[in-house]
């Protein structure tokens, strides 16, 4: 499987959304008839502030919903911008 690395690209996307960071969270939402894996935000007193909506039911996958969430979590605009920080850092000392 061939992935191209737009790293610049990465990169604005990432900063585009920065002010998102804090949506560091997924969780499954058990609070409708159908549960469903969500990524957001969690305040300190335990509040959900959802933004998405993990759903792979229709791909008959929907056990990974919410590893799919919480890897959307994992990889919110801060994280990926100190990765990218990161290979740069790589690249300039191995020039």
């Amino acid at each position: 499987m061939g992935v191209t690395l737009n790293i610049e690209k990465l990169k604005s996307l990432a900063q585009d959304a920065i002010g998102w960071s804090n949506c560091n969270s997924a969780w499954l939402d058990t609070s409708e008839d159908d549960s469903a894996a969500v990524v957001g935000h969690i305040s300190e007193d335990g509040e959900t502030y959802p933004v998405a909506v993990i759903d792979c039911d229709q791909y008959y996958q929907g056990q990974d919903s919410l590893k799919l969430a919480k890897f959307y979590a994992g990889a919110n605009p801060a994280v990926v911008l100190a990765l990218i920080e990161k290979i740069e850092a790589l690249q300039k000392a191995e020039d």
